[in-house]
């Protein structure tokens, strides 16, 4: 992320067995770096204020996604001096397909006197094609979602913090 290691390290371990030598394996490390718009997404997030906390590989799925592995990376974020007093972290996964990405963001949410804390999940489907990365204000879209996000639980009740889906643009639902 910005061009430094985020804290998970990737390997693929080959083993040759070859008579009379010793260790006929290895360890080879692999460099995953993010596609054009992970990065303009990662970048829009830095513009609004947000900061990398860590990020690490979580089991299981996510619920309401098209998700095909039994794992995910989770990149976690420290909100901005903006949504200090509301959140805790964001949590941000992109889930790669052929022609698009979901990018899900759950918030730990800040309870107050009355409330207690929770977290709330939304997810966003982007195409990859190179034209929608370039022409897009992604500060104001991540910008969107970030207040969608936060303001998500009293915007449609207490039941719906998963499965929501809504394109780049934040106008309506997104292919899934």
């Amino acid at each position: 992320m910005y061009g430094r290691e985020v804290g998970v390290s990737l390997g693929l371990r080959t083993e040759l067995p070859v008579a009379g030598a010793g260790d006929g394996g290895g360890l080879d490390r692999l460099d995953v770096t993010p596609r054009p718009v992970q990065e303009a997404i990662l970048e829009a997030f830095g513009q609004l204020g947000f900061g990398f906390r860590s990020a690490d590989l979580e089991p299981g799925r996510i619920g309401g996604t098209g998700q095909q592995l039994p794992f995910r990376q989770e990149l976690e974020l420290t909100p901005s001096a903006a949504y200090a007093h509301a959140v805790r972290e964001i949590e941000l996964t992109f889930l790669a397909a052929p022609a698009a990405m979901e990018v899900v963001l759950e918030a730990d949410k800040r309870g107050g006197r009355l409330s207690p804390d929770d977290d709330t999940l939304i997810r966003f489907t982007v195409p990859h094609s190179h034209g929608s990365v370039a022409h897009q204000d992604w500060t104001t879209v991540v910008g969107g979602w970030v207040r969608e996000l936060v303001e998500h639980r009293e915007s449609y009740g207490p039941d719906a913090a998963y499965g929501h889906d809504r394109s780049a643009s934040g106008t309506g639902p997104g292919p899934v």
